[in-house]
């Protein structure tokens, strides 16, 4: 997907990465600043990456089916449906790690079971990181505005 590629959910991305394994810890910022600082990237560049993702998926199911020599009559196309649902799950999953312990407790689970570590620290006040989700929106929405629909 396009809206992925867009250098504004890239930039976020890298501040993801270079905050999480760089800055935290190292004392160069205060704790609070990148924490908030990956809230607010992640805010921007999940939801397109997870619409990237699942289109992603479906053209692979879909090329391993066609190998086989049957065809699925799925394809994906970005819609405004689809993104502002990206966007309103991202949301919620992220108010839930940061106000429901429960959430917290399953995520970290999750990570472990993939062998992954995570630390997360639920923080009420990183709900003002959820400002920029319309960040992404905007950005996905511009870019279905420029792709014409393949048939």
């Amino acid at each position: 997907m396009r809206a992925f590629w867009h250098p504004v959910p890239i930039s976020a991305m890298i501040v993801v990465a270079l905050n999480d394994h760089l800055l935290k810890g190292s004392g160069l910022l205060p704790g609070w600043m990148t924490g908030k600082l990956s809230d607010v990237a992640g805010m921007i560049f999940f939801p397109l990456f997870a619409v990237a993702l699942a289109e992603t998926a479906v053209l692979a199911i879909t090329f391993v089916v066609s190998r086989f020599g049957l065809l699925l009559p799925v394809r994906f196309h970005l819609t405004r449906a689809k993104l502002l649902a990206s966007c309103v799950i991202t949301g919620l999953g992220f108010a839930a790690l940061n106000l429901f312990p429960l959430a917290t407790d399953v995520y970290l689970s999750l990570y472990r079971a993939a062998g992954l570590h995570a630390l997360v620290t639920p923080d009420p006040s990183d709900l003002l990181a959820l400002l920029c989700l319309p960040i992404a929106y905007f950005i996905g929405r511009r870019r279905i505005a420029d792709e014409p629909l393949v048939s």
